[in-house]
């Protein structure tokens, strides 16, 4: 058992009479409680007492058992102050690891570069037994690197160790917490975990978040990357991994065929929400790629190579219309009014109108109405309809008395809108 002292030339205040013995008394409960509730209350009293509790403490974890050591030196690791360090390195030498879990656990939130060697000490397995301390040290060395507290390359270090810890609850907590370093010494060991299918797939995902995290378009990354966006089975990870790529290579990432249409494929499964936002996040320089894909599917779709439903139009439109508005509204012009539309199958315009009345109907009242008057709206008339009212205007009155003697759909569309 260490021996636990109240560290030399502690800065701390010292307590008044009623607090001293609020101080006396946590301890005696946290050494003998009545309850857990009542050991937690203890707990957080003498955390917010701060150093000047530690020689109750301190006089408390001589001869206390496990439980309540532990108990105490959470309390002392939430006291939040480089002074405690000591006492928490003490801590990593306790026979239970549950104490020891908790003073590394607290090692990370002091940032103190005294921790280091006992952090790098409890993260190693030949020094540290219990599999629950290494995680705790997992997440404390990631503290300590991002706090300044480490040294970043001994600190990474400790970390890439630990992704060949013998036990798999220590790997994946050390992938987890490399995730936000984007550690170079730590990159071929993840993109060795993302790639291997016999890993669990939850290692693997935990793998593709700390690949998300790198920003240099190293060639080993991309094409791991690109491997995982296109044979990837599962349609989430697959697009995270479409994500990450984009965000690494940027719009020439789309200069890829297979890549471009995986892209194009992809957006029209149930999980694509991580590719729509990393095509999102490529701003107006995709809105040329996402035009011509659009237009693309418009005319696949229109020659009968495709349903408009199975496609994933819809989903480029939108994006196109979020990144650049106006080439957005060009190719909404395009397909509705352009000398082609006619040619364009109905769902496919029909999911240009919708837009179109439900945002943008204000900017079209010219167009609409002169599509509802003429031929190239005949199979529209409808829902042209309901876009023109969206759109308002003084002729609204008159245009939904004429179309109650119109054809049925266009008659039931306009009581519809009367009766709004």
């Amino acid at each position: 058992m260490p021996v636990y002292e109240v560290p030399a030339g502690l800065a701390a205040e010292r307590l008044g009479v009623s607090l001293d013995e609020a101080a006396r008394a946590a301890v005696a409960t946290i050494r003998d409680p009545a309850s857990s509730d009542d050991a937690e209350d203890a707990v957080r009293l003498l955390a917010g007492l701060g150093p000047g509790a530690l020689p109750h403490v301190v006089r408390g974890l001589a001869g206390a058992d496990w439980s309540a050591r532990a108990a105490l030196v959470t309390a002392v690791a939430e006291m939040d102050t480089h002074g405690v360090t000591p006492i928490l390195v003490t801590a990593c030498r306790d026979p239970a690891f549950a104490v020891r879990e908790s003073a590394v656990t607290g090692l990370g939130k002091t940032a103190d570069a005294r921790a280091a060697a006992a952090l790098t000490a409890s993260a190693s397995a030949a020094s540290e037994s219990a599999w629950r301390v290494r995680v705790a040290a997992a997440t404390a060395l990631r503290r300590a690197v991002l706090r300044g507290s480490l040294d970043r390359p001994a600190g990474e270090a400790a970390l890439v160790r630990l992704l060949e810890d013998p036990d798999e609850d220590v790997r994946r907590a050390a992938i987890v917490e490399l995730a936000p370093l984007a550690a170079d010494a730590a990159l071929p060991a993840i993109l060795e975990i993302y790639e291997d299918a016999a890993t669990p797939w939850s290692d693997r995902a935990a793998a593709l978040n700390a690949l998300r995290a790198y920003r240099a378009p190293r060639p080993e990354l991309i094409a791991a990357l690109r491997r995982g966006f296109l044979a990837g089975e599962d349609p989430s990870s697959a697009a995270e991994a479409g994500r990450a790529l984009l965000a690494l290579k940027g719009v020439p990432a789309l200069g890829d065929e297979e890549v471009s249409a995986a892209v194009v494929h992809r957006l029209r499964e149930s999980d694509h929400d991580a590719l729509r936002d990393g095509l999102a996040r490529l701003g107006r320089p995709a809105a040329p790629w996402l035009a011509m894909q659009a237009l693309a599917l418009a005319e696949r779709i229109a020659s009968g190579r495709a349903i408009h439903t199975d496609t994933s139009f819809d989903k480029i439109l939108e994006i196109l219309l979020q990144v650049d508005e106006p080439a957005g509204l060009a190719l909404v012009t395009e397909l509705l009014t352009g000398a082609n539309a006619p040619t364009y199958e109905r769902e496919t315009r029909l999911a240009v109108l919708r837009k179109v009345e439900l945002a943008f109907a204000p900017r079209f009242p010219a167009q609409m109405r002169a599509l509802y008057d003429g031929r190239g709206g005949d199979d529209l008339r409808p829902e042209l309809l309901r876009t023109i009212v969206a759109s308002g205007g003084d002729d609204l009155a008159a245009r939904l008395d004429a179309a109650l003697g119109d054809a049925k759909r266009v008659r039931a569309a306009a009581l519809e809108l009367l009766d709004r």
